[in-house]
């Protein structure tokens, strides 16, 4: 009995298709993950118009706070900033087809809802205390970074000391700022 041979040709017409395909899926993202939009304003609990004082206190506690981040932004780069910046790296896999404009629509989404893009304040949904919280209760519930992340990028997970470390920036960041509204006499909006 003979061996069927499989059909040269019709294995390249197939190989050149899956490639062409590939291409055009791959083609269809708006370019590089970086360029992904412009930031929205930050927003604080109040709109500082017409008070200089606050903004004024909410400007230095914005470099306090960014000072005060830099022994956690190791975490954060690690962890948050492939879907939370416009820095994110772009993985090995990102060339296979459709998964650049998965990843793509990832970071949209990422940032929409947070943006260390500038460092603090952050861009988003919501107010900087809103903004913090949410870090805060997203990584402690587990929810962040995603599961689906984490499945390639093990060393993401905030647990252990790594997580103390960020939850108690996230209270000092916090604290700082209800402090600057007391100090200039207007009630914190919190959630």
């Amino acid at each position: 009995m003979a061996k069927k041979r499989p059909n040269l040709a019709l294995m390249i017409v197939v190989v050149v298709a899956i490639i062409g395909i590939g291409h055009f899926v791959m083609s269809m993202g708006e370019g590089p993950l970086a360029e992904s939009g412009p930031l929205p304003e930050p927003k604080w609990s109040r709109p500082p118009a017409g008070l200089p004082e606050l903004q004024v206190a909410l400007d230095s506690i914005s470099y306090v706070i960014n000072q005060s981040m830099q022994p956690i932004e190791p975490i954060l780069e690690r962890s948050c900033f492939d879907c939370h910046t416009n820095r994110p790296k772009e993985p090995w896999y990102y060339g296979l087809p459709g998964i650049r404009q998965m990843i793509a629509d990832h970071v949209e989404e990422g940032r929409e809802h947070l943006d260390m893009s500038n460092g603090f304040p952050f861009s988003g949904r919501g107010t900087q205390l809103d903004l913090l919280h949410e870090i805060y209760e997203e990584v402690d519930e587990g929810k962040m970074p995603l599961s689906s992340y984490l499945w390639l990028h093990s060393d993401a997970r905030i647990e252990g000391a790594t997580a103390d470390s960020l939850f108690d920036w996230v209270q000092e960041s916090e604290r700082l700022i209800k402090a600057a509204y007391e100090q200039v006499g207007l009630p914190v909006e919190e959630e």
